[in-house]
């Protein structure tokens, strides 16, 4: 799984999350490429696809398009919002925290 290297976007943190999945392998769809997706409360959301994704921490809503989360985590194939089901302080570890 890849690093985020997200810009700040509209209704996120101020701050590029990078993390890594412990014990969770619950997510929940939250958009296709070019939607929005919307999140209850603040999660974390992975954009890509096929194993390979962006990660960044959520409150409210975030675009699934490229532009918002810096570049292309999986470049000619679609790919897709998620957000972790799990309450934000269980089966993630934050590996890294740096402001955008």
């Amino acid at each position: 799984q890849s690093e985020a290297t997200p810009d700040a976007a509209t209704s996120t943190s101020a701050a590029t999350t990078r993390v890594q999945a412990l014990a969770v392998d619950s997510w929940v769809a939250c958009g296709s490429e070019g939607d929005i997706c919307t999140v209850p409360g603040t999660k974390v959301v992975r954009y890509g696809a096929n194993g390979t994704y962006f990660y960044r921490t959520v409150t409210g809503s975030i675009g699934c398009y490229n532009d918002v989360w810096g570049g292309d985590p999986v470049p000619m194939v679609v790919k897709s919002c998620d957000y972790s089901a799990a309450p934000s302080s269980f089966g993630l570890a934050i590996v890294a925290e740096a402001s955008s």
